[in-house]
């Protein structure tokens, strides 16, 4: 039989995905704070907001198939990833920062964030960055927010050791 595949596949690096990115400024934080704080990417699979909203609207019996919504990439099998803040002292504390949401192609990101650090920030609670700049411009807004100096601050006081300058 002949293979119809082609030849070869060689990975290209075009960008970096959200959660290489997010990790890196997890080891940033962990540098920063002399290995007190953590900031953790963690996979996500369970429920988001509203979730179960479209499914509640059409019993599944009368539901119809959509062949064609299910060709490509399936919604289901998203990469979604959950990051949040603790430290080594409070190991059954953390707070959740935010959601990431990406398919294959890595970009967009969907960024579903706390409602405080939107308020803040001037955003809404669900981002979309088309690109990797735009991810990274949000981000560095997002980790520079006064809500997330607080929260480690207070973290850092829990733990015995004087609050950072951020």
């Amino acid at each position: 039989m002949k293979n119809l595949w082609k030849k070869e596949f060689h990975a290209q690096k075009t960008s970096d995905t959200a959660e290489s990115i997010l990790e890196g400024q997890c080891t940033f934080l962990l540098q920063q704070t002399n290995g007190k704080i953590i900031a953790k990417v963690s996979a996500y699979d369970g429920p988001k907001d509203n979730e179960f909203s479209e499914t509640i609207k059409m019993p599944s019996f009368m539901k119809m198939p959509n062949v064609q919504k299910n060709l490509g990439e399936v919604e289901d099998s998203k990469f979604v990833f959950e990051f949040y803040i603790t430290s080594r002292a409070t190991p059954n504390y953390k707070y959740r920062v935010m959601f990431i949401e990406y398919g294959i192609a890595f970009y967009p990101v969907t960024i579903t964030l706390d409602e405080t650090i939107a308020e803040e920030i001037k955003e809404t609670t669900k981002i979309e960055c088309q690109t990797q700049e735009v991810f990274e411009e949000k981000l560095e807004m997002i980790l520079g927010s006064a809500k997330l100096e607080q929260i480690i601050n207070n973290l850092l006081l829990i733990v015995g050791q004087d609050a950072l300058d951020f």
